[in-house]
């Protein structure tokens, strides 16, 4: 089984990935895709507060799909930190 807090984690990184990307972002379609992925993440996390079937689908996609974005996305930053 997942832990709540580690899928909680996940999700607030993502959110943190995404805040920064609408920062960088110009096109007001690339904006607006950026702010729909937000608000998936925030009802994402706040079913995590509750106890049904919906929690748990969204904990098993924080670690199936989320959690392997971060570790690309960390691999991206400290390669890049390297590189410099």
């Amino acid at each position: 089984m997942y832990d709540l807090d580690i899928a909680h984690q996940t999700i607030a990184r993502m959110q943190g990935i995404k805040s920064r990307e609408l920062d960088n972002v110009d096109s007001p379609q690339e904006v607006e895709k950026i702010k729909k992925e937000l608000k998936i993440l925030r009802a994402e996390k706040n079913a995590l507060y509750k106890n049904d079937d919906f929690q748990l689908s969204v904990i098993d996609k924080a670690f199936r799909l989320y959690a392997p974005i971060l570790k690309a996305h960390k691999t991206t930053i400290e390669y890049a930190a390297v590189g410099s």
